[in-house]
C-alpha cells in the first residue's frame, strides 16, 4: 500500500489539476513553489521600481513635465501589482495527505501517479 499526498493546482481557465507526490512531501513541494513565487515577485518589483524611477527622471530632466512621469510610474506599478496577484494562484495547495494511491486516483482524478520513490518530483 503506497501512500501519497495530493496537491491542487488552480489553472487560469478555472479548472483545478491534481497531482500526487509521495506521502510527507507535499509541504516541501508547496514551500518550494512559494519560495520561487517570492523570488520572482521580488525581481519583478525591483524592475518595476527601476522603470518608475527612470520614467520620473526622464520626465523631470528631459521632457520637463513631471506629471507625465508620475502617471507613467503609477501605470507601471499598477500593471506589476495586477500581474503579481495573478501569479499567486500558481502556488499549489495541499488537497489531501496520506491517501492510498488508488483512493487518490478515485477521489481526485489524478491522471498519473509515478510509482517510484520520488513520485511527483520535478527533474
Amino acid at each position: 500500500m503506497a501512500l501519497v499526498d495530493v496537491l491542487a493546482y488552480d489553472q487560469p481557465d478555472g479548472e483545478t489539476v491534481y497531482r500526487a507526490v509521495e506521502a510527507g512531501r507535499a509541504s516541501d513541494v508547496v514551500a518550494a513553489h512559494e519560495a520561487e513565487y517570492r523570488k520572482r515577485r521580488g525581481i519583478l518589483w525591483a524592475f518595476a521600481g527601476m522603470a518608475a524611477v527612470a520614467s520620473v527622471g526622464y520626465s523631470l530632466l528631459i521632457v520637463q513635465r513631471p506629471l507625465f512621469g508620475v502617471v507613467a510610474a503609477l501605470g507601471v506599478l499598477g500593471v506589476v501589482r495586477h500581474r503579481s496577484s495573478k501569479k499567486e494562484r500558481f502556488v499549489p495547495s495541499v488537497a489531501a495527505e496520506r491517501l492510498d494511491r488508488s483512493e487518490a486516483v478515485r477521489q481526485y482524478d489524478v491522471e498519473t501517479i509515478p510509482s517510484g520513490s520520488r513520485a511527483g518530483s520535478h527533474r
